[in-house]
């Protein structure tokens, strides 16, 4: 057995595990009626990224191992766009819920087009 064999077995197994975790939480969070406010709007974003960025993060270790040309370029171009959503997201909504008096409207725009930049 190569070393990397046993490096994507390794990932593979991490990513499967996080994708039953997150789902189960998801599963949880959608279950139960929720307050609906500007937080937990965000907080659904943050939670469903997850599992999409799982479902393409599987197929991408094994095309980083045995890479097909256009395939793996999708795949990886996808898990790079995923990681940058999830960032966006999860930056966003530590700023929404760190800041106490935050006027969704005045200030949303101006987050929302800072975020942008970064991304």
């Amino acid at each position: 057995m190569r070393n990397s064999d046993v490096v994507m077995r390794m990932g593979i197994s991490f990513t499967v595990s996080g994708l039953i975790f997150i789902t189960m939480i998801t599963l949880v969070f959608f279950s139960k009626k929720s307050v609906d406010n500007f937080d937990t709007k965000i907080y659904s974003k943050v939670l469903l990224t997850p599992l999409l960025g799982c479902i393409v993060g599987i197929p991408c270790y094994y095309f980083t191992l045995y890479p097909k040309d256009i395939i793996s370029a999708i795949f990886g171009k996808s898990y790079l766009i995923f990681l940058s959503t999830w960032l966006v997201l999860f930056t966003e909504y530590v700023i929404v819920i760190s800041i106490k008096k935050f006027n969704q409207k005045n200030n949303l725009k101006l987050l929302k087009k800072i975020l942008l930049i970064i991304w």
